[in-house]
């Protein structure tokens, strides 16, 4: 497993959509839990050595990184940005999450000229609560 942070290059546009902790948590959105269907791609000859059969909806077994530990996630998102600030930024994030989408636009601007920040109300399919939740997307120019 990759970390965006260790990708080189130039692109014209870089599209994130990384784990979250809750404001209100010291726990990340676990996305090896629920949102495998790509690393299972990309592993696919490894992938029965990877998914944990303990659990009833057959995830990916857990691979902590610094994106999974708060005291990190900062850090991870100024090096991520200072690694593509040549490129367009979007970020996509829940305004429940830490550090708060004011906060990581303040990270973008150091980078970028321009961020706009776009709201919209969404219900996520795989929670069970019905409540809707607010997905911002950062775009950074």
């Amino acid at each position: 497993q990759d970390n965006a942070v260790n990708i080189s290059g130039e692109y014209d546009l870089v599209y994130l959509d990384p784990p979250y902790f809750k404001a209100t948590s010291n726990h990340s959105t676990n996305y090896q839990d629920y949102y495998h269907f790509l690393d299972g791609i990309l592993q696919y000859h490894e992938l029965p050595n990877c998914i944990n059969t303990n659990k009833k909806h057959l995830p990916l077994n857990f691979v902590p990184s610094p994106w999974t530990k708060k005291e990190h996630i900062t850090s991870q998102f100024d090096k991520i940005f200072n690694n593509f600030q040549d490129s367009m930024i979007v970020v996509s994030y829940n305004t429940e999450g830490y550090p708060s989408p004011k906060a990581l636009q303040s990270h973008l601007e150091q980078y970028k000229d321009k961020v706009d920040i776009h709201n919209h109300n969404i219900k996520y399919a795989l929670k069970k609560k019905t409540l809707i939740s607010t997905e911002v997307l950062l775009i950074a120019k």
